[in-house]
């Protein structure tokens, strides 16, 4: 049932719907239960009975009445509907017992696990096996261009860079914890910090520090372009470069962003912490009620499209967005999954904690 805070005009952004800057969302658990104490007395109220409202309608919590939203109608599904996903996961043997902490792939023959101690494993299209590693530091980020042009950064200030044959270590200008990583191309890639540090290299080893505006550490880097590049981290710190530097966009509650991923510049989604979720319309970040549970929190975020996003979380934690509303799914298990990856056209990969790798056919 949707929930829409008490405004009077609407407009879509990025397929939500917004209100004075305030988020339309399908909340997972009902009206009654999130608008509690606004007027919950009255049976004639819709926040008590949602049924009350048509399908075009939706709940005004400040008037307990049923209303239309203008322009609040969603594009349609560019992919697969939420309901034809499947929600078993198979449990897939990595043959280590350590934190696996980021997943990326190539193909559906060629994919890539870091984490804990070093570890590298790759995917052949059957099983998973290890890689010799130039590194026995704790690898938490991996991401690529292609087959033959993958990073990954871990403590101590690692980075190591496959060339389609070997994994070597590059050259780091500080030896401090990297937490995430990112590119345009295999000649600009950016990773970040704790510490809020910040590195931009690439393919040639010619890695270098950039100047941060921030000490709040950063947990996730991810752009569009090299005028429009984010990081996140502690205390809901948003770092942004337009193209003259990095500067903080905002900081907010005591909550710590571990997730960023975007559609394009005026989409973008981040999470963490204290069932902190956020979305950047273009203009500001939002603070949405999509993960109620804020027990665990959100490690990674990712995406194919607008209609097809992930977040990953502590103790087996699932939310999925299909375009229109975020769902929590099963998976089966208790570990913090720290990554997923859509390798291909019908792959689904998760990581987490004690060697843990989760498989979903599409």
């Amino acid at each position: 049932m949707p929930i829409l805070m008490p405004n009077s005009r609407y407009r879509s952004v990025g397929g939500i719907v917004f209100g004075g800057g305030i988020a339309l969302i399908t909340a997972l658990t009902g009206c009654a239960t999130l608008w509690d104490g606004f007027g919950a007395a009255n049976p004639q109220s819709c926040v008590v009975t949602p049924s009350l409202c048509s399908a075009e309608e939706y709940c005004n919590p400040a008037t307990n009445q049923c209303e239309i939203a203008d322009g609040g109608s969603m594009p349609p599904d560019s992919g697969v509907d939420l309901g034809e996903l499947p929600t078993k996961w198979a449990l897939v043997p990595s043959g280590t017992t350590v934190d696996l902490r980021g997943v990326w792939g190539a193909s559906s023959s060629d994919a890539w696990i870091v984490g804990d101690a070093g570890t590298i494993l790759n995917w052949n299209g059957s099983t998973w096996s290890s890689t010799t590693s130039p590194t026995a530091m704790d690898l938490y980020a991996i991401w690529g261009t292609d087959w033959k042009s993958i990073f990954a950064v871990g403590n101590q200030g690692v980075i190591v860079r496959y060339n389609g044959s070997q994994w070597k270590s590059q050259n780091s200008p500080r030896p401090v914890s990297l937490r995430g990583v990112w590119g345009l191309n295999q000649d600009e890639v950016w990773a970040v910090g704790l510490g809020g540090w910040i590195f931009k290299g690439g393919f040639g080893n010619n890695w270098s520090v950039q100047l941060s505006p921030t000490t709040e550490d950063l947990h996730a880097v991810w752009g569009v372009s090299e005028n429009n590049l984010w990081a996140v981290g502690g205390s809901q710190t948003v770092v942004r470069n337009t193209g003259s530097g990095w500067y903080i966009e905002g900081t907010g509650a005591n909550s710590t962003q571990n997730g960023l991923w975007g559609v394009n510049k005026s989409n973008i989604w981040s999470a963490g912490t204290l069932g902190s979720v956020r979305f950047w319309d273009g203009s500001s970040w939002k603070d949405l009620a999509v993960n109620s549970d804020v027990t665990r929190s959100v490690l990674y975020v990712y995406g194919t499209d607008a209609s097809h996003i992930w977040m990953t979380g502590e103790r087996g934690l699932l939310l999925f967005f299909d375009g229109a509303q975020w769902s929590k799914l099963p998976t089966g298990t208790t570990s913090d999954l720290n990554g997923i990856v859509r390798v291909g056209a019908n792959d689904l990969w998760m990581v987490g904690s004690h060697g843990t790798i989760l498989h979903q056919t599409l």
